[in-house]
């Protein structure tokens, strides 16, 4: 009965009507590539400017957003004159997308919802010739961008869009659509433009969606690879982005996701990203132990699941970096990148240990497997420096003391655990062997043995120098004085 009313009411009847009007003689403009058709869409996109809810649907039923993502696919429409301001185009053209599909979903019009999935990969892959087109210098832009200002204002826009493609397909035909139509390339494009602000979290979730299952992995590496030979900048800026997100108190974002989309970032081209990562190795080690503190200690992380997300994105992605340093044909006779990983892995450490029991308890497997593999790559790592002959490594020694500060407690919590009879046979195996582990990783690394350390002021307040006395039996007594 209502929707008979509104059907019925003379100012809507009027309203779709002129719409319709307006949209047909868009298309014609269009078609016939008439350079009216770029006023048109600016006056199309002052309408939008906070449009009564009759206007929206006006606007949906009247066909806009199929006629704009004509337009937007037409690579002749980016060949802007002289007499219009690019700038203000592109912006009234994406941003007159982007809030017609949002229309569209809030009046459940699932037939414009439709249209707007099936035309915009078009459009997409348009737009990003463009880039490819305009790309100079080896970093991707578009020539419209002149200033920062203009960049942020577009890429939000164009993250928006990206973002609600993304749940849109959801919507229309329950699956992601697919990363070949160029909305993974917008997506991290926008990302890593960003500066970990703004779009970030709906960016890495949509994204994250994008290439959940294996063929969208696959998929997924294509993208960066093609980003990759485009701009040689984009590891750099896709590794501080990822830094400034994890270490960002304020920030709250998808952080497990964002772990596996670096692993997929760095697996698609290791020998790319391997540059990047070395400049800022002891950074991006430590803002693992930073993410994943502040992470634990919210009540949101005590769940299962997202404790699993977390800890598995953290490790896995640790245990990627050594294994890239590692296969460096400069290890292991460089011994900055030594000092780097040991300094930077060295809060990791605490961390695994107050976390050890949690994965066995909760049968975590998966996170056994990453931080065995991490404890693994660390002891290959420095124990080849605690030969008798080997040189003195000072990182080396400061590592050993934390992990002697740590290690004795979480071998106790290790053994608590021994004491419950009634665990599954899955529980009985994880906690042999990552109690195993664990013992392997302290005796290996010698943190029973004295240890000098001197400590960086910069560290700790005082200047003192720190003593772990020998306990040959790995006693828990045993302590720094």
């Amino acid at each position: 009965m209502l929707q008979r009313a509104r059907i019925q009411d003379p100012q809507a009847d009027r309203l779709l009507a002129e719409s319709k009007v307006f949209a047909a003689g868009l298309r014609r403009m269009q078609m016939s590539r008439d350079p009216l058709r770029y006023h048109m869409i600016r006056e199309l996109r002052q309408r939008l400017n906070y449009p009564t809810p009759a206007q929206k649907t006006a606007y949906v039923s009247a066909g806009f957003a199929t006629v704009l993502l004509e337009v937007a696919a037409d690579p002749t429409i980016y060949a802007i004159p002289e007499t219009v301001s690019k700038k203000f185009f592109m912006n009234s053209l994406w941003f007159s997308i982007y809030a017609l599909g949002e229309h569209a979903l809030h009046i459940r019009s699932m037939k414009q919802l439709r249209d707007f999935v099936d035309k915009i990969p078009a459009a997409w892959k348009t737009l990003w010739s463009t880039v490819v087109s305009d790309c100079a210098n080896g970093v991707i832009a578009f020539s419209w961008e002149v200033n920062d200002q203009v960049k942020g204002y577009f890429r939000d826009v164009l993250a928006a869009i990206a973002c609600a493609h993304v749940g849109y397909s959801w919507e229309v035909y329950q699956r992601s659509p697919d990363v070949d139509c160029c909305v993974g390339h917008i997506l991290v494009y926008c990302w890593t433009f960003d500066g970990g602000e703004n779009n970030s979290a709906l960016i890495i979730g949509a994204f994250g969606r994008l290439t959940a299952d294996p063929i969208g992995q696959d998929l997924g590496s294509s993208v960066f690879r093609d980003l990759y030979a485009l701009d040689h900048h984009l590891p750099h800026r896709i590794l501080q982005t990822t830094i400034f997100q994890m270490t960002c108190p304020n920030y709250i974002g998808e952080i497990a996701t964002a772990q596996m989309i670096m692993a997929t970032a760095i697996n698609s081209s290791d020998d790319v990203f391997y540059g990047a990562i070395r400049k800022n190795l002891r950074e991006y080690l430590s803002a693992f132990a930073t993410i994943h503190q502040r992470e634990m200690c919210t009540g949101s992380s005590l769940s299962s699941l997202t404790f699993a997300r977390l800890n598995s994105g953290v490790f896995l992605q640790v245990g990627t970096i050594l294994g890239l340093m590692r296969k460096a044909p400069e290890f292991p006779g460089d011994s900055d990148m030594i000092d780097q990983i040991l300094l930077g892995c060295a809060p990791l450490i605490i961390n695994i240990s107050e976390c050890l029991h949690v994965v066995v308890h909760q049968e975590q497997t998966m996170i056994a497997n990453c931080i065995s593999q991490v404890l693994s790559d660390l002891v290959n790592i420095g124990s080849r420096f605690l030969g008798e002959d080997a040189p003195e490594v000072p990182s080396l020694t400061k590592f050993r003391a934390v992990a002697h500060e740590v290690w004795y407690k979480a071998y106790d919590n290790l053994q608590h655990l021994e004491s419950q009879d009634d665990g599954s046979d899955t529980f009985q195996d994880l906690l042999r062997r990552t109690t195993g582990g664990w013992m392997e990783f302290g005796q290996r690394m010698r943190v029973h043995e004295p240890i000098l350390v001197s400590v960086d002021p910069v560290e700790t307040l005082p200047l003192e120098r720190v003593y772990v006395w020998e306990s040959e039996t790995l006693s828990p007594n045993a302590g720094v004085y």
